[in-house]
This record gives C-alpha cells, sequence and structure tokens, in this order.
C-alpha cells in the first residue's frame, strides 16, 4: 500500500512512486491507475445465452508533456 492505494505486486507500486517522482519534475503530464478498456462489449449469442463484454485493465495510462 502506497498513498492509500493497494497494489497487486511491489513492482507495480514501485513504478506508481517512479511516475509520482517524474510528474513532480515535469517529465509526466498526467497519470491514472487500473484505467479499464472494453475490448469487446458484451452481448447475447443466437441462443440467447448472455455473453459477457471483455475488458482490458491496464495498470497505468501514462500522458506526457509533448
Amino acid at each position: 500500500q502506497v498513498d492509500g492505494i493497494w497494489f497487486d505486486s511491489k513492482a507495480e507500486s514501485q513504478y506508481y512512486l517512479i511516475l509520482k517522482s517524474l510528474k513532480q519534475e515535469g517529465k509526466v503530464k498526467e497519470f491514472k491507475c487500473q484505467v479499464s478498456y472494453e475490448l469487446i462489449p458484451g452481448y447475447r449469442d443466437s441462443t440467447g445465452k448472455k455473453i459477457r463484454n471483455t475488458q482490458y485493465i491496464a495498470d497505468f495510462v501514462v500522458t506526457y508533456p509533448d
């Protein structure tokens, strides 16, 4: 746990601290943690069975100044 955020691994929490430092230095404009992207929307198949959506959760999304 770092800054009240629980991470899945020590490496992920260390990368968070790196991004936080880079933001303070102005090398990173902003970053977000655990951003979810829907890859395939949910739907009903030909028999009417509900198929769940497929999503990807990025550990970090980073925006650079340029």
